[in-house]
Parts: C-alpha cells; structure tokens; sequence
C-alpha cells in the first residue's frame, strides 16, 4: 500500500510541475515567434526547471541537509536527462504531423507528462534523499 505521505508528497510535486509547465508553456510561446522553435523550447525548458527546482527544494522535499550547489547539479543532471526525453518526444510528435506542429500545447503536454514521472522518481530517490543516520547495532 503506498503511504500518504508519499501520495501528498507526489500531489505537491506535481503541483510544482504544473506552475513550472505554465512558466514552460508561456516562455516558449512567446519566445516561438521571434526565435527558432527548438531554441525557444529549449530555453523554456531551463526556465521551468529553475524555478521547480526553488520550489521542490523548499516545499516539497523540505530539504536543508544537502548543500544548495550539490542538490542544484544533481536535479539539474537528472532534468537535463528528462529534458532531453521530453524534447525529443515534442520534436518528434511536432514533425509526424502538421495538426501536432499547429496545436503544439498537445506534445507539450504528452512530452512534460513523461518526464514528470522520470522527475518525480528520481528527485524523490536521489536528489532529494533523506540522509540515512548510521546507527551502530548493539
């Protein structure tokens, strides 16, 4: 059975991911028509992981234990790693169709979904790991 602790911690994460995908969405909107479509995805995407990382930090991992640079580069390694599951998921639904190109809210939907879990399970796991006390046996 899964605990609630963890279904309220993955409701809170995914919560993060929401504001951070508005904060993906909007930038590369705006970005799009200015700037070449991969380069403004790409940059939308680092924006939002900036800010997820502030916020699952704080709020949903509550960590204070890691240092801040440490736990930085670690969630950047592993959103670097879902980042590129995600692009490569929104480029390749935006060249199989025109409607796909046309409506991109959806890739960028199906794209973010997958690696929201790949994120979640990782952050939880290893970036974000509660440190283990060592506790000798008597």
């Amino acid at each position: 059975m899964i605990k609630k602790a963890l279904i309220f911690q993955f409701f809170f994460f995914a919560i993060v991911g929401f504001f951070g995908f508005l904060i993906d969405t909007t930038t590369f909107y705006f970005l799009h028509f200015s700037i070449d479509y991969a380069f403004s995805r790409i940059i939308s995407i680092c924006t939002a992981m900036s800010f997820t990382f502030l916020l699952n930090r704080k709020l949903t991992f509550k960590v204070t234990h890691q240092p801040f640079f440490k736990s930085w580069l670690k969630y950047f390694l592993v959103n670097a790693t879902s980042a590129l599951i995600n692009f490569s998921c929104f480029l390749e639904l935006t060249k199989a169709s025109q409607f796909l190109k046309h409506y991109f809210i959806i890739p960028l939907v199906i794209s973010t979904f997958i690696s929201m879990w790949i994120n979640f399970v990782f952050s939880r796991y290893y970036v974000f790991k509660k440190r283990q006390l060592y506790q000798p046996s008597a």
